[in-house]
């Protein structure tokens, strides 16, 4: 049996996942990117989410929440 390489596809593209992070009911959230080389991937992802700012949390941190 081969070494799997982390990322790498049986179609021999790589694949990088970027956590979005978790939905209402808990459930992780990830978006996937594929391209001919990891690097190449990560850089799809890079610019989506360059593109695709995250929306800032509601609730206060700790410190935001003892400072009230």
């Amino acid at each position: 049996m081969g070494k799997s390489k982390k990322g790498l596809l049986p179609s021999g593209q790589y694949r990088y996942r970027l956590y979005l992070g978790k939905d209402p009911a808990g459930k992780r959230m990830y978006k996937s990117f594929t391209a001919d080389s990891l690097a190449a991937a990560k850089k799809l992802a890079k610019k989506w989410e360059d593109d695709h700012p995250t929306k800032p949390s509601k609730d206060p941190t700790f410190r935001e929440a003892a400072d009230m």
